[in-house]
């Protein structure tokens, strides 16, 4: 790749084309779609979008937390523009952005599983300061619990 990055402030008309590289981000999908008008909107923090030639290809949302911690989440790199630097790009973005509002640490969650962008953040200076597991588990068998209805009402009193 041989054109520049830009990183700039998130812009309403971004959404489609991040969108469009952040549907299958987890098995499950992403939740991007339904973070990013409240992210937009979110008068503390920052959504920045960094682009290639005008394209938008990746996005990092910076959340302002009490006692000086800037919260980078939602980072996503557009596939054919990973290992480009976009990642590194919009990490200083948001350092800058929490440093100016007197943040002292900026933290992070990632998954054990996403070996990439472990490695990415270690070379941008966080250390791992706790780890969790993933726990699931098969629904108990019974009934489904449901809203009670007037026709509960004896029931329920007895």
């Amino acid at each position: 790749m041989n054109s520049a990055i830009n990183v700039r402030a998130a812009r309403a008309e971004d959404k489609s084309a991040i969108l469009a590289f952040c549907q299958n981000t987890f098995h499950w999908g992403d939740y991007i779609g339904d973070a990013w008008d409240g992210w937009l909107a979110d008068s503390t923090g920052q959504m920045f979008v960094g682009s290639v030639d005008d394209k938008p290809v990746g996005l990092v949302h910076v959340k302002i937390l009490e006692g000086g911690v800037g919260w980078l989440e939602g980072m996503r790199v557009h596939p054919d523009f990973r290992r480009h630097g976009i990642s590194t790009a919009l990490d200083r973005a948001g350092h800058n952005f929490a440093r100016g509002r007197d943040c002292r640490v900026a933290r992070l969650v990632t998954s054990e599983k996403n070996i990439a962008a472990q490695k990415t953040i270690a070379t941008q200076g966080y250390e791992i300061i706790a780890r969790f597991g993933e726990w699931s588990a098969q629904p108990a068998p019974g009934e489904c619990a449901r809203i009670a209805t007037l026709d509960d009402a004896e029931k329920i009193l007895e």
